[in-house]
């Protein structure tokens, strides 16, 4: 294996993928944007007050209210154990628990949630993925343009090597820090030269006769296939 194959492990694995990337959509923001573990959000609190007053026109305050009792925590007896959940995960879980137990009705109304999540969730997905498409194909075609005329252009938000998207599997995923980025660019231009590298193992795995040999060439195949799996999980092909 050549050095920067092994280098190119070394990082990978200095960089879990749950820290480095992650999906953007809906209920999931950009950690840029996201409120800071333990500060509120209204760190004034709410101003004196303001519960008795009535709500403006452009305030949904039966909404804030139906939200805020959603979340609540409460405990939840199960079993011979309590559990704290929030108020809208009690109730969901209740109503799964008995459609389970065979309640006729409990069965349709956790059958048409979850029907109506996951129907959320695909358009909340097919809408990302157009939006990244879009976003980088446009994006590529500007940059290429400005190259070609030598003019200076408007610059991406995101530069379109910073957006990746799996066209086989449906994944989108981008790079906003400055690690994030170098992960992607390591990953583009280190796969090509792994994969070429266990093309010409399992060549010599196949011509090889000395079992001994056979075993350190098996063992540097699982090296690099860990390698492989590793990017395919950061960045699908």
């Amino acid at each position: 294996m050549t050095q920067d194959i092994k280098s190119v492990r070394k990082a990978l694995v200095r960089r879990p993928s749950t820290e480095t990337t992650y999906d953007i959509g809906y209920g999931k923001p950009p950690k840029a944007s996201r409120f800071k573990k333990g500060r509120s959000g209204n760190p004034k609190g709410r101003p004196k007050g303001a519960k008795n007053r009535l709500p403006a026109l452009n305030e949904e305050r039966l909404r804030e209210i139906v939200i805020g009792e959603a979340y609540r925590q409460i405990e939840v007896r199960e079993g011979e154990k309590t559990v704290s959940y929030s108020m809208a995960q009690a109730v969901v879980r209740s109503i799964a628990v008995n459609a389970a137990k065979g309640g006729v009705r409990a069965q349709e109304l956790f059958t048409e949630l979850l029907d109506r999540t996951e129907q959320r969730r695909r358009k909340d997905h097919l809408e990302l993925f157009e939006g990244a498409m879009n976003y980088k194909i446009q994006w590529e075609n500007e940059l290429a343009k400005q190259a070609r005329t030598g003019r200076a252009g408007p610059a991406p938000v995101l530069h379109p090597d910073d957006v990746h998207i799996s066209y086989r599997q449906g994944v989108v995923r981008f790079a906003f820090t400055e690690n994030e980025k170098e992960l992607f660019a390591l990953i583009r231009d280190a796969r090509p030269a792994i994969l070429q590298e266990m093309a010409i193992l399992r060549a010599k795995y196949d011509a090889e006769q000395d079992s001994e040999i056979r075993k350190d060439i098996e063992d540097e195949m699982s090296t690099n296939q860990e390698a492989l799996d590793l990017m395919e999980l950061i960045l699908p092909e």
